[in-house]
């Protein structure tokens, strides 16, 4: 978008007032929609029958904003450290994600992702379904999600060992801001949790008898940064 000399004013029948540039305006008669973006990048849409009036008033400058895309591919690569508290200890455990899938609206995207990480200190890589829903189609979007799947151990077994490490289920959320900083480039962070269902099997004597199962539920707090494109 670039300046303009005059904004576009929605008034609507319940008093309310918004200023920027309209985006989508059709036949009201049919009671069609009308969207509209502020000069702070929030996107607006209201339906004929709760507009009063639309003028073009006054010398108004938006800022330069970047559409956000409705539909099509998205991908996101992330990197943080996952935060625990166990026995008064602080862990700290980095990782790194990455999710590709579709987006179907300004709202909602459906994907999936890969992780590396060692949030017990060995080495795991999870794979699962990811779902995002955004709250405005705007440049500096708000957003939660959620994702849940399958955690593959990375660790190898060795036959001499007593160990055997395997993986279990995960389940995530998050809450965060996408915020553009080209056409289809945009700095992503939030915050989140996350949990893994891991366990470790014991095993005994010359025929790896399995001998004994040790499960471990991992509750993490996860702080992620990252970039977006679609």
């Amino acid at each position: 978008m670039f300046a303009q000399k005059n904004v576009d004013v929605v008034y609507l029948k319940d008093g309310a007032v918004k200023r920027g540039q309209i985006l989508k305006e059709s036949d009201q008669t049919q009671s069609s929609k009308v969207k509209i973006i502020t000069r702070y990048g929030n996107v607006f849409i209201y339906a004929a029958e709760e507009i009063d009036s639309i003028r073009k008033e006054g010398q108004f400058r938006l800022r330069q904003l970047h559409q956000v895309q409705d539909t099509g591919y998205f991908g996101l690569i992330q990197v943080g450290a996952m935060l625990s508290n166990e026995s008064g200890w602080i862990g700290r455990y980095p990782f790194i994600r990455t999710m590709h899938g579709h987006q179907f609206n300004e709202n909602m995207a459906l994907g999936l992702g890969v992780e590396l990480s060692a949030p017990n200190n060995n080495a795991i890589s999870p794979v699962y379904a990811y779902g995002r829903y955004t709250f405005n189609g705007s440049a500096r979007s708000g957003y939660c999600s959620a994702s849940a799947g399958y955690s593959i151990s990375l660790e190898r077994t060795s036959r001499y060992s007593s160990i055997e490490r395997n993986g279990g289920l995960m389940f995530g959320t998050a809450i965060g801001r996408r915020i553009y900083i080209r056409k289809k480039l945009a700095f992503d962070y939030s915050v989140g949790y996350r949990f893994y269902k891991l366990m470790n099997r014991v095993k005994s004597g010359d025929d790896n008898f399995i001998s004994g199962k040790y499960i471990y539920r991992l509750n993490r707090v996860s702080l992620n940064l990252g970039l977006y494109f679609n």
